[in-house]
């Protein structure tokens, strides 16, 4: 049967209070652990500029379910130069629609995100250029717009549903005083004689790639939007006094370093603001729900020497199966043995979803590193006295070397094998603000450091393994067919203690060799008689070294009784 190429691993490590860790083991060197995801709905921050009136709503006329959105791209530069410019807002404000950065504006009685309507360009009249009054602008805005609707551009408001107008000013457009982005407000048409009917539009000035954050354009964008949705016509949600900043998205500014930032993150790909919760008495940013990160390792060999070469004596235990399986009856001949050190670096690496900008702080056994360094830690090290499997809890020292995504470790001569856990808390760098609730993920792994192998004779595996094949084909012609022992066998076996505990190091040959061998204990627990079966099962258990650690605390007889049990 090939090897599994994914093997899931749950160690229980020995550090109090700690979880399992599942690791997947790709291979003999390659590995990887559980995605973390830490289903955040919303981002809320610390801090703000709110001056702590009350929030409340006057009762106006507020954004209806899922709203219309129209972008209207004023000026001919919008299809010339500013083509490509122009493809990236729709498309991204089209995303912006499409994500959950609207889906606490529900407390705003605001029932389901607005929607794409689409864009449309207008050339005459031509948009106002050079350095403009924000007033003005507004103005000149509002007017372009009631220009359309009577000219049949856009339909009458009346005729519904209310349409949110966002206005992109081209090049050449800057506002005076430079310190506005955007603004929103509303006003009405008026068909003789008492038809009066309110539109609502809002408008975005022109950001220079060249000299000034693109993304801008959005964040400004997703700020008039909510605003238009929340409070359109100045009696919807606000605070008191009514004034340039009453209202929900007035207040996204946190104080970092002495200075004043504005608190943005990224959602669905769009780059937004904060806005007013009331429900949360803070700024918020709900966030994407796909958020995730996983940690992979790959383990390699730097180089070996040897430690140790001896005597390899054939284990008496295994002519015990002579007399049924002669391929069993081994010589008592006498074998080499070479024992090496290893040295071993693991690279490992964050994998990420939905983060912008991942940043990991890393842990070894629980121990926080950055930068580069040494850590000693104390863990369970499986190694050889002789020929013999040992194992003994010993402080081993692992070099590292931790950036944002990676962390790179570095054993030299640990005197054994061992696992090593390593975790992550993982943020989002392009987060901007003061965050009291974040979006943190935990990934972690265990990682298997092979550091001492021992290389046994060729002859004496070649011996051992004629022995096993032949035990294996009896099995197969005696009791495979029926799968179960037969009448009067005096016991069964049962595979539960090799399925515990196997550690990472042993990786899917490790893996592979230990099912091998729960299958000849099968055959032998039916083919030999208990007293036999008992000592060649014995053998079988000493000669896994991923076993080990499970004899040191256990007897071999405690762990040979639980694989074979008698039948009642």
């Amino acid at each position: 049967m090939p090897i599994e190429q994914r093997l899931i691993v749950s160690v229980v490590d020995e550090i109090p209070d700690s979880i399992p860790i599942i690791t997947y083991q790709r291979d003999d060197h390659s590995c990887s652990g559980a995605w973390s995801r830490p289903k955040v709905p919303a981002l809320v921050f610390s801090d703000n500029s709110h001056d702590g009136s009350a929030v409340a709503y006057h009762h106006g006329v507020l954004g209806g379910t899922q709203t219309p959105v129209q972008l209207v791209f004023w000026g001919g530069w919008w299809n010339g130069a500013g083509s490509a410019q122009r493809g990236l807002i729709e498309s991204r404000t089209q995303s912006l629609l499409a994500s959950r950065y609207f889906s606490e504006l529900a407390q705003y009685y605001i029932a389901g995100a607005p929607t794409w309507r689409g864009s449309v360009t207008v050339i005459s009249p031509a948009p106002p250029l050079g350095a403009v009054d924000s007033t003005a602008t507004m103005r000149k805005v509002l007017g372009l717009i009631e220009d359309s609707i009577d000219d049949g551009v856009f339909p009458d408001p009346d005729d519904g549903p209310r349409i949110a107008f966002i206005v992109l000013m081209p090049q050449g457009f800057t506002v005076a005083g430079g310190a506005v982005a955007g603004a929103h407000s509303t006003d009405y048409t008026f068909d003789f004689p008492f038809d009066t009917d309110r539109y609502w539009a809002g408008w975005v000035r022109y950001f220079d790639p060249a000299t000034e954050d693109i993304e801008l354009t959005m964040s400004t964008l997703g700020h008039e939007l909510v605003e238009i949705l929340t409070d359109p016509e100045a009696d919807g949600w606000r605070r008191e006094p009514l004034d340039s900043n009453c209202e929900i998205c007035d207040w996204s500014n946190s104080t970092v370093s002495g200075g004043q930032v504005r608190q943005r993150a990224w959602v669905n790909d769009v780059r937004v603001q904060s806005y007013w919760s009331v429900r949360h008495g803070a700024t918020i940013i709900p966030i994407d729900d796909d958020y995730g990160a996983q940690i992979e390792a790959k383990v390699s060999e730097t180089s070996r020497r040897e430690v140790a070469r001896g005597t390899l004596v054939t284990d008496p235990a295994v002519r015990r199966a002579c007399a049924t399986i002669p391929a069993c009856c081994i010589a008592d001949d006498h074998y080499e043995y070479v024992l090496y050190s290893v040295s071993e670096t693991a690279r490992i690496r964050l994998n990420w979803t939905r983060y912008r900008t991942p940043r990991a702080s890393w842990s070894i056994r629980g121990i926080a590193v950055s930068g580069s360094g040494t850590v000693q830690v104390t863990v369970p090290v499986d190694g050889y006295n002789g020929q013999n499997p040992v194992t003994a809890v010993r402080r081993v020292s692992v070099g590292y070397t931790a950036t944002d995504t990676v962390l790179d470790l570095t054993v030299t001569d640990p005197g054994g094998n061992f696992d090593l856990p390593v975790s992550c808390s993982v943020t989002d760098a392009s987060i901007v603000g003061n965050v009291a609730t974040n979006v943190i993920a935990t990934p972690s792994i265990v990682v298997g450091f092979v550091g001492a192998e021992l290389i046994a004779d060729a002859n004496y595996l070649a011996a051992l393994s004629r022995c096993y094949t032949a035990m294996l084909d009896k099995y197969k012609v005696q009791y495979e067919p029926m799968g179960r022992p037969g009448p009067g066998d005096p016991i069964k076996y049962d595979p539960t203690v090799l399925n515990i505990g196997l550690p990472a190091y042993a990786g899917l040959t490790g893996h592979q060799q230990l099912q091998e061998t729960g299958k000849v204990i099968r055959a032998a627990a039916y083919l030999l008689d208990t007293d036999d079966a008992y000592a060649f099962v014995g053998h079988l258990v000493r000669s896994q070294p991923a076993l080990v650690r499970a004899l040191q605390t256990r007897t071999e007889k405690d762990v040979v009784a639980t694989l074979l049990t008698r039948t009642s």
